[in-house]
């Protein structure tokens, strides 16, 4: 503000200046044409000389030159007035406009000025977060060196675990396998122990197959269902897988606990024959072209709550070097049908 002040009062007394040697100047240019008249008037030639003579001797005319003078003198006030009033104008316009761009510059530098304090600040902002990147990478550094050496420390963690693991697993197995073989030696076990066949009634047309159900094992065990029978079938059909989805009867005299060292229990499956042709197929079974076929299930539980199960399917055949004709030919049972149809679990 200080600096615009000096600069208005500049133009001012600039403007001032001029105005005032405007009208000294042309009253100075007025005097000197007046006078370059004058000696014009006197250099002149003898005709000249003759002819002023002449007029001096006349009388002059009265005030007519003075007021020639004075009209001159007003023109040369009134341009010179003019010339005065446009110089002027012309120098305040250009005060006004160096006064402009003074305020300007003076805007300009003061903006530049706020722009190198922003800036300033700005590096100031910038040397801060500098540092405070600096002192995070710092920081990420060591934390880097601790995880690794984290890293190192869970490896080798890890690696002493699964060392346990698989210690402990083994262990486990280890235990499990006492439990089983200690299971297995305990546990009751029920097995079916067939007779060899007699194709002698017990009744009218039905036949039986004798076998007995026996129990292995030091502890008793817990029977939930029994069930067998008997078929005389084609060689075709001994082996048919869906045999033993067929229906059953419930096998008679097995009780529902059997204890360790008791006797085995005596049961029995049935043939029951077609009165009209019970000799043609008792002849058929004895010539070897049908055969008779036992099959059944027990299902029980032992001492450990495990459930257990025995499946049996056998198939009675003659033995070749046992002739056709013979009354009592002896012979022997064979398991048949899918492997799971002989199972004890």
């Amino acid at each position: 503000m200080q600096k615009l002040r000096l600069i208005m009062t500049v133009v001012a007394l600039s403007v001032t200046t001029v105005a005032q040697q405007s009208p000294q100047k042309h009253t100075a240019q007025s005097t000197t044409h007046s006078q370059n008249g004058t000696a014009k008037q006197t250099d002149s030639s003898p005709a000249v000389a003759d002819a002023k003579k002449s007029i001096e001797l006349q009388p002059p005319a009265p005030k007519e030159g003075q007021k020639q003078i004075d009209a001159n003198k007003g023109e040369v006030d009134w341009w010179g007035r003019i010339s005065n009033v446009i110089t002027a104008v012309a120098t305040l316009a250009l005060a006004v406009i160096g006064a402009i761009a003074a305020c300007v510059a003076l805007a300009t530098l003061k903006e530049i000025q706020n722009q190198v304090g922003e800036m300033k600040g700005q590096r100031e902002t910038m040397e801060g977060q500098l540092k405070t990147m600096q002192s995070q990478l710092a920081t990420m550094e060591r934390q880097t060196t601790h995880l690794e050496t984290s890293v190192v420390v869970a490896q080798d963690a890890a690696s002493a675990a699964r060392d346990n693991a698989i210690a402990a697993q083994e262990g486990s197995e280890t235990a499990k396998q006492s439990v089983e073989m200690f299971i297995s030696k305990e546990r009751a076990r029920l097995r079916i122990d067939l007779k060899p066949l007699k194709l002698s009634p017990i009744f009218g047309s039905i036949y039986a197959v004798d076998f007995a159900v026996c129990l292995y094992g030091a502890t008793p065990a817990f029977v939930v269902e029994a069930r067998c029978t008997a078929h005389e079938l084609p060689s075709s059909a001994i082996d048919e897988p869906e045999l033993m989805d067929r229906a059953m009867l419930p096998m008679r005299s097995v009780p529902s606990v059997m204890s360790p060292g008791a006797q085995p229990m005596e049961s029995s499956a049935y043939l029951f024959f077609d009165g009209e042709a019970k000799d043609l197929m008792l002849s058929e079974i004895k010539a070897d072209r049908f055969f008779v076929v036992v099959r059944g299930f027990i299902k029980y539980r032992d001492v450990f709550d495990c459930d257990r199960e025995t499946k049996f399917r056998y198939v009675w055949k003659y033995s070749p070097y046992s002739p056709q004709t013979t009354p009592d030919r002896f012979g022997e049972w064979e398991k048949c049908g899918p492997a799971d149809d002989n199972i004890e679990t």
